[in-house]
């Protein structure tokens, strides 16, 4: 778990944008750290994301509990329109993917809603089973985003 706060997030996704490649961020709750603990795949996951933030109120207790006070909750679920507000200012290219059909439309079209000028090159349900993955990678290939959501859940 990474200890920032939103402003820091923020600006650590600006860094990694201007840099180019790919950077992964993970939203990092409770459930998060008991599959990791039983699942070396996912653990592997979150050891080799970029950035862990923590998403979970219970991360910031625990973290606290252990003696490294995290010094505020990032919430995947806040940090979505903060993230979209920037690119809708930069003209980042977004793509939503995941959750239930027509659920990643229905999230695009509010987004570009609220934030005028927002960019959404591709939304796609897909599915997040491995039998699923060629299909996603297709659509991010010819999308190109900036930044991409992925609203699968975890693992």
């Amino acid at each position: 778990m990474h200890d920032v706060t939103y402003p820091e997030t923020l600006a650590w996704v600006d860094e990694r944008i201007a840099r180019g490649g790919r950077h992964q961020i993970c939203t990092v709750n409770a459930e998060f750290i008991i599959r990791a603990q039983h699942d070396p795949a996912f653990n592997r996951l979150l050891l080799n994301s970029d950035l862990n933030v923590p998403d979970g109120i219970s991360m910031i207790w625990a973290a606290r509990h252990g003696g490294h006070p995290l010094r505020e909750r990032v919430t995947g679920s806040d940090l979505l329109p903060q993230l979209c507000a920037r690119a809708a200012q930069r003209g980042w290219r977004v793509f939503f993917l995941g959750a239930a059909e027509g659920v990643a439309d229905a999230c695009a079209a509010r987004m570009q809603a609220i934030y005028p000028g927002l960019n959404v090159c591709c939304t796609f349900a897909g599915n997040a089973q491995p039998e699923g993955d060629a299909a996603a990678l297709a659509h991010l290939a010819a999308a190109r985003p900036n930044l991409l959501f992925v609203a699968y859940g975890a693992p």
